[in-house]
């Protein structure tokens, strides 16, 4: 620093110590780059940390937004910042990483997952969100329900079932496999005999 007049400056006075500014809030969140299956029930989620000039102090870590999406089609236009506010999160703590599995999830079911970064001031805004979708598909969890047979013929038999319940299905029902043993074929036709 210097003093000045209509004469001139004055010497420069001696250096202070180095200051640094307060920490704010971050400005950006983290970019997603992947989110890929492990399990059936459970994604790897993969990012970009945010530009060091928008972290605005020291990072401390990363939170984990995700909610299951349910069929409605009001979704579609659902903000981050409602996502942030209805969702669970996971929280990880270390700035260093770059990817975090979410496990416990429902199988075959489709995701909102958004990130935010945050310091010891606050949480960074969160970005447009993300979806992902759980397409590990496994067997259904259950057989279907309520079968039963019937005689139509003396060569056909008619087997009628109900499907096994949405949420054991774990995926797309391709069809049925129904079998029958020889044991059923003796029985039925003993049964003509008598």
């Amino acid at each position: 620093m210097l003093a000045t007049n209509d004469v001139g400056d004055s010497v420069l006075s001696k250096e202070t110590e180095a200051v640094t500014t307060l920490q704010d809030v971050p400005e950006e969140p983290p970019v997603i780059l992947a989110v890929k299956p492990t399990t059936t029930t459970s994604v790897l989620v993969q990012w970009k940390k945010p530009n060091d000039t928008s972290i605005n102090g020291v990072l401390t870590g990363y939170r984990l937004y995700y909610r299951e999406l349910q069929k409605s089609r009001q979704q579609k236009n659902t903000t981050s910042a409602l996502i942030t506010t209805k969702s669970t999160f996971k929280t990880v703590s270390s700035a260093a990483l770059t990817e975090f599995e979410l496990t416990q999830l429902k199988k075959f079911k489709r995701y909102q997952i958004v990130m935010t970064s945050y310091n010891i001031i606050g949480e960074s805004p969160p970005p447009p969100q993300w979806r992902c979708l759980l397409e590990r598909q496994v067997a259904p969890s259950v057989a279907p329900q309520s079968i039963k047979v019937s005689a139509v013929s003396p060569s056909t038999l008619e087997v009628t079932w109900d499907t096994p319940p949405l949420e054991t299905q774990n995926g797309l029902i391709q069809g049925y496999k129904a079998f029958c043993s020889t044991a059923l074929s003796i029985a039925l036709s003993r049964r003509r005999e008598h």
